[in-house]
């Protein structure tokens, strides 16, 4: 929780706060597998003694701006730790050094740049910076240098961003990073997203992680990436999933919870607008190559053969997504699921009779947050006052949209300004 209150807050001490809770957590971890040495309790409690200092030291020096960003995720931080312990138990079939460097990479993670026009009251307004559409280039796209500036600042802060580009929607802006562990793309992506804003506001830009910012135009997605590696080979096979049994079931295993947990990868009212357009899916289906579907099996070859979750929004938080999803796949292993025949149709044009067949995600944020509510696969993975707190807060957002007269006003005033 201090880790993530010093990439929250880009407070200094970062490296040595970082080592301080790996030294904790590896030792422990590492004992799931090998036999209990009898110098390990002393060695994790000194390494447990000295982070517990150095976070103390962070939260007394800075109390007020990290206070709620700590109290947010440290409830988080023990569904991480028993998902890094059950996937270590579950290893005896995988590599457990390669999971952790490349289970899980987050990419795809779009944003909208607004011009910074403000009213009477400072307010930003929904102005686009501009007109440009997919891999459009200079004069056409006037994000270009803020993307550089970004992807600059980026690195110095040892982030890989692999690509960036204009991405269809105007003022909409696309950064790619290179894969890593669940545990740091959840770190990564926190530090961008406040990166971002920094950057465009320092250039006179409101930048936005609003999933549907315009009605008429494409919505930001955060598109995840999941390779499954076992004994140095990348499971997600050239031929595809269907090769290979333990990433199809891993696959399965997501297709089957993705219902329930979608509350948790999509947990804006606004998210919901997204939904059947613009290459955001609708359907609980899966295919190659095609953009329409909730999975996607990208061309990539070799070690970057992936699977591609097309669904969830850049205001999730990656704690907790992640947690379920690496949750659903091992489940999906564990039961030996059959993953399902893939739907090779472009469904944004398929007419109702051709899709009637397909479970759909959720309809609204109301539809999500009972499946959640339900759930006992939810209940299982994520600590129960997380999951309480957390439905509660979207159950006031949806309470609070429903009883409105104004809808778009609600949710700008909702969502827009704060993320």
């Amino acid at each position: 929780a201090g880790l993530r209150a010093v990439a929250r807050a880009g407070l200094q001490g970062w490296d040595e706060t970082r080592q301080a809770l790996a030294d904790v957590a590896f030792p422990r971890l590492k004992s799931v597998r090998n036999p209990p040495d009898p110098d390990l309790k002393d060695q994790v409690q000194t390494r447990r003694d000295l982070c517990k200092k150095a976070v103390e030291e962070l939260r007394t020096q800075y109390a007020e701006s990290s206070e709620k960003v700590l109290g947010d995720l440290r409830a988080t931080a023990p569904a991480m730790e028993r998902l890094l312990r059950l996937t270590l138990e579950f290893g005896a079939r995988y590599s457990a050094e390669k999971r952790r460097r490349a289970l899980v990479d987050f990419s795809d993670l779009e944003h909208f740049a607004a011009q910074l026009l403000t009213d009477d009251d400072g307010n930003p307004t929904k102005t686009p910076h501009d007109n440009a559409g997919y891999l459009d280039i200079g004069p056409l796209d006037k994000g270009e240098n803020v993307r550089r500036q970004i992807c600059l600042t980026l690195e110095e802060m040892n982030l890989c961003p692999e690509a960036s580009h204009h991405e269809d929607g105007p003022g909409q802006n696309e950064i790619d990073f290179a894969y890593s562990s669940a545990l740091h793309a959840a770190d990564n992506m926190i530090t961008f997203r406040s990166v971002v804003k920094t950057i465009a506001a320092a250039n006179g830009l409101y930048a936005t992680f609003m999933p549907k910012p315009f009605r008429d135009h494409a919505g930001s997605g955060l598109h995840i990436n999941l390779s499954l590696f076992s004994k140095g080979e990348n499971l997600f096979t050239e031929e595809g999933p269907l090769d290979n049994e333990i990433s199809s079931s891993f696959m399965m295993g997501i297709m089957n919870r993705i219902y329930d947990m979608t509350a948790f990868l999509n947990p804006l009212v606004n998210s919901y607008d997204r939904f059947g357009q613009f290459e955001a899916p609708r359907y609980i289906t899966w295919s190659h190559q095609n953009r329409s579907q909730l999975i996607r099996i990208p061309a990539a070859r070799g070690i970057n053969s992936r699977m591609e979750l097309r669904s969830p929004d850049p205001c999730a938080n990656p704690y907790l997504a992640f947690t379920l999803l690496i949750r659903a796949g091992i489940e999906g292993i564990q039961r030996k699921l059959q993953l399902c025949d893939p739907c090779n149709m472009n469904l944004f044009d398929a007419p109702y009779s051709a899709v009637r067949e397909y479970d759909s995600l959720p309809a609204n944020l109301s539809e999500a947050i009972k499946a959640a509510e339900q759930s006992d696969f939810v209940r299982a993975s994520l600590p129960e006052k997380t999951i309480d707190a957390y439905l509660s807060a979207k159950r006031a957002e949806w309470s609070r949209y429903a009883d409105s007269s104004n809808k778009s006003q609600i949710t700008d005033s909702l969502y827009f300004y704060r993320y």
